[in-house]
């Protein structure tokens, strides 16, 4: 694992100049976000994040904000404004909006939107729950959100398709080299944006597949640290790339 390590920031060095070249068109940036606002990702993932000078993309299920084992207003409102993380939406209660009519998943998604609006946050991100959404919905969306994340898997080069961002979901049984194997194929394929999706930063399975230990995302960030790639919240990546 050490010498695919080495391996890629020796190619990183060789390509270096590609990422700071004009135009815009060959920047890399990488994005980590954070689904169903999980009250690990302030007491685990940020002080980790912070000591490396990291900030990322929390997306919320307002309706259920301050209950059991998820981020309260006032640990969101301070990512927000102490810290410059980007707080997005993901409905309001993470249905499924594929099982939804469209008036009954407008209300998910404008109430959430209008949720964190009240808490005097200005959101631009959404992220589809479950990773899904039809694609006849998508205007529904876009009439509160100017971003669109999935959980797709995909290549993403500039100019950015903002209505279908892909991501990288990682699941507990992969190793901090694993994960970081995601950037070499970014290399390998020019990408301009890689985004990955973590869920709950602690040992315990209360998300099953969908949880990180503390330990492997320190490992992932140090090691995503030492390439020296820029990361930033999602909506300033896109504007970074747009610029």
């Amino acid at each position: 694992m050490q010498r695919i390590l080495i391996g890629l920031i020796l190619l990183l060095m060789i390509m270096g100049c590609r990422f700071e070249s004009p135009g815009g068109n060959q920047k890399l940036v990488v994005c980590i976000t954070f689904d169903d606002n999980c009250a690990s990702v302030y007491n685990n993932a940020l002080p980790i994040m912070k000591q490396y000078g990291f900030r990322g993309t929390v997306f919320t299920n307002s309706g259920s904000v301050g209950t059991a084992q998820k981020l309260t207003w006032a640990q969101i409102d301070t990512l927000n404004r102490v810290y410059a993380w980007e707080i997005g939406g993901h409905s309001l209660s993470h249905a499924h909006l594929s099982s939804l009519t469209p008036q009954e998943a407008d209300y998910e998604v404008s109430a959430d939107f209008n949720n964190l609006k009240l808490h005097g946050i200005v959101p631009k991100s959404f992220a589809t729950p479950f990773g899904e959404c039809p694609v006849s919905y998508y205007p529904i969306i876009n009439r509160y959100y100017k971003n669109i994340r999935t959980t797709v898997n995909v290549s993403m080069l500039s100019p950015i398709d903002r209505t279908f961002l892909g991501s990288y979901e990682v699941v507990y049984t992969q190793s901090a080299d694993e994960v970081i194997n995601r950037i070499t194929q970014g290399v390998s394929d020019r990408e301009n944006l890689i985004i990955y999706t973590f869920h709950d930063i602690k040992t315990t399975q209360s998300y099953y597949a969908y949880n990180y230990s503390p330990d492997s995302f320190r490992d992932f960030v140090l090691k995503l640290h030492n390439l020296g790639i820029k990361v930033l919240p999602l909506h300033e990546a896109i504007e970074y790339l747009e610029d």
